[in-house]
Parts: C-alpha cells; sequence; structure tokens
C-alpha cells in the first residue's frame, strides 16, 4: 500500500508543478485550501488503493464554481455530497456493490480547472 500512495503522492507533485496553458492549477482557489497531494482532491474521500472499484472522473471542477463561497466538505472530501452527480455515483455504488465513496478509489482525469466559460468559448490545446 506504502508503493501505491508514493506513486500517487508523486502523480500529485507532477499535476503541482504546471497546468496546461489555459487552465489554472487547484492551488490558486482559497489559498490552496481544496489541493491534496493526489492527483485529484476527489480521492481525499475516495482514497482506498486497495479497493478492487476504481472510479475514473472526467474534471474535477470550473473556475466558476470554485469562485462561489469556501465549500468546507469540498476542502475536507474533494467533492460536494449534495451535488447531483455525487449523490447518484454514491447511490449506484451502494445499490450495485453494496459500497461508500469513501471504501473505494475514485481519482479525475483531468484535474486542472477549467476557466470561467462564456458563450461559444473554446479551450486552447485540449
Amino acid at each position: 500500500m506504502r508503493d501505491k500512495l508514493a506513486e500517487l503522492h508523486t502523480l500529485g507533485n507532477l499535476r503541482k508543478q504546471m497546468a496546461p496553458e489555459g487552465f489554472q492549477s487547484i492551488a490558486e482557489f482559497e489559498s490552496g485550501a481544496y489541493d491534496s497531494d493526489f492527483v485529484s482532491p476527489y480521492t481525499k474521500g475516495a482514497g482506498n488503493v486497495d479497493s478492487p472499484i476504481v472510479v475514473l472522473l472526467h474534471d474535477w471542477c470550473s473556475a466558476d464554481f470554485l469562485a462561489g463561497p469556501f465549500n468546507e466538505p469540498l476542502a475536507r472530501l474533494g467533492r460536494d455530497p449534495k451535488l447531483p452527480t455525487n449523490r447518484n455515483l454514491e447511490a449506484l455504488l451502494t445499490s450495485h456493490f453494496g459500497l461508500r465513496l469513501d471504501e473505494i478509489f475514485a481519482t479525475n482525469v483531468f484535474p486542472w480547472i477549467k476557466p470561467v466559460c462564456r458563450r461559444n468559448c473554446r479551450f486552447r490545446n485540449f
């Protein structure tokens, strides 16, 4: 387990070193309160590296969402349990596998922050 955690932290450190052009680092919001040592903060609340179930989510958050009021559950768990997608994922895990999110491993494929998107915007280099 230590080897897995060490490798995940290595990947997390690589993620912290750069953000693709047009995107922001997680650390730029709330003085880094939302950031983590993992590739994605979502793993804070779903970090069982020995779980037989791994969930790969698309992306983490947008600048619009993070610019709002400080979200304590988001900082603590890496997700807001009240959001519909998180409630749905939790319900599916429970009904199909009898597991909670904190019993599995989950991460985001793209952990950088999408910019505030105005009508018809296009992301560069992605």
